[in-house]
């Protein structure tokens, strides 16, 4: 019923979680890294193009619409909320399809 399991292959079991861990923490450490970068050049990409609409707006005496990148989850909208609340799939359903 119980199996015997040598002192060499648990050590040798546990030095490879050890590495396996090592690089999941590598690897977090890494993503956490390029969330902060894509989230620093989100916000620099919307600043130059504010910067670049207002110039515009002195050269030529014409507003211009500003496109903002939006980092994350956008925020919800009415529609979204609205959207949402119906069951949008009610009138599909013919019983020959299971969840």
């Amino acid at each position: 019923m119980f199996q015997v399991v040598s002192v060499t292959v648990h050590n040798q079991v546990r030095e490879e979680l050890a590495a396996e861990r090592a690089v999941n923490a590598e690897r977090a450490h890494a993503l956490a890294f390029a969330y902060a970068q894509n989230e620093f050049l989100t916000l620099r990409v919307n600043q130059l193009e504010k910067e670049r609409a207002i110039l515009f707006k002195e050269v030529t005496s014409l507003p211009i619409p500003v496109p903002e990148i939006v980092y994350g989850n956008p925020v919800k909208t009415s529609t979204d909320r609205i959207l949402e609340k119906q069951d949008l799939w009610k009138d599909v359903d013919d019983g020959s399809v299971t969840q």
